[in-house]
C-alpha cells in the first residue's frame, strides 16, 4: 500500500462540493452553446430572415435620380480677408520652429534701413509691396503682391524711371526681408498701412 500525505490528498467530499458550486456555470455555458447551435442551424438551413433586396430601379441598371448622374456644381467662393488669420501656410508637423505658441513680434509694419537721401523714394516704392502669405515646405516661399517668391528670387517694383529691383534675402514665419538697391526692407504679415 502506498502511503498518502494528508496535506496533498483531497478528502472525498470536496470534489462533490466543488461540482455543486460550478453547476450553475456549467448549466449556463451549456445553454449558450445550445443557443449558438440553433442560430447556426437556422443559417445553414436557410430558415433565417430574408436578405434585404435591392431597389428594382437600381437592379435594372437605371439611375435612381437625375441628381446622381449630373455633375456636381462647384463654385469658387472668395474667403474674407482678415489680417493676421490664415496667412501662414504651415502644416508640416515635423518642421523645426513651427511657432506653435505664436510669435512675440507685432504683426504689421514696414522696416527700412537706408541712407537719408533716397529713403523717401524707396519708402514710396516699398509702400506698394504687400506680403499676403508665407508658406513653409521643402523651400520657404512668400506671396508678395500676387507673386510667389522664394529665397534668392529677384523681382521689380515700381514703374518707369522709378523701377527698382529687389531680392528676397530672408523668409521667417512672420516676416520677409528684401534688399533693394542696398536698402533692406522688412515686410510683416498683417501689415495694413506703412507709417
Amino acid at each position: 500500500m502506498i502511503p498518502t500525505n494528508a496535506k496533498t490528498s483531497t478528502p472525498p467530499g470536496t470534489v462533490a462540493r466543488r461540482s455543486r458550486r460550478d453547476r450553475k456555470k456549467i448549466v449556463f455555458a451549456i445553454c449558450l452553446v445550445a443557443l449558438m447551435g440553433l442560430m447556426w442551424a437556422r443559417v445553414l438551413l436557410k430558415q433565417g430572415p430574408a436578405a434585404a433586396a435591392a431597389d428594382d430601379a437600381q437592379a435594372a441598371g437605371q439611375p435612381a435620380t437625375a441628381a446622381s448622374t449630373a455633375s456636381a456644381d462647384i463654385t469658387f467662393i472668395e474667403l474674407p480677408r482678415v489680417a493676421g488669420r490664415n496667412d501662414c501656410l504651415t502644416r508640416d508637423v515635423f518642421a523645426a520652429g513651427r511657432g506653435i505658441f505664436g510669435s512675440q513680434t507685432q504683426a504689421g509694419g514696414l522696416g527700412l534701413v537706408a541712407e537719408p537721401d533716397n529713403q523717401a523714394a524707396i519708402r514710396r516704392l516699398a509702400e506698394t509691396l504687400r506680403l499676403e502669405a508665407i508658406g513653409f515646405g521643402r523651400k520657404p516661399q512668400a506671396l508678395i503682391n500676387g507673386k510667389l517668391l522664394s529665397h534668392g528670387d529677384r523681382f521689380a517694383i515700381g514703374e518707369g524711371k522709378a523701377k527698382l529691383e529687389c531680392e528676397v534675402t530672408t523668409i521667417t514665419e512672420s516676416s520677409v526681408t528684401l534688399t533693394c538697391a542696398n536698402v533692406r526692407i522688412t515686410l510683416r504679415l498683417g501689415q495694413t498701412n506703412v507709417k
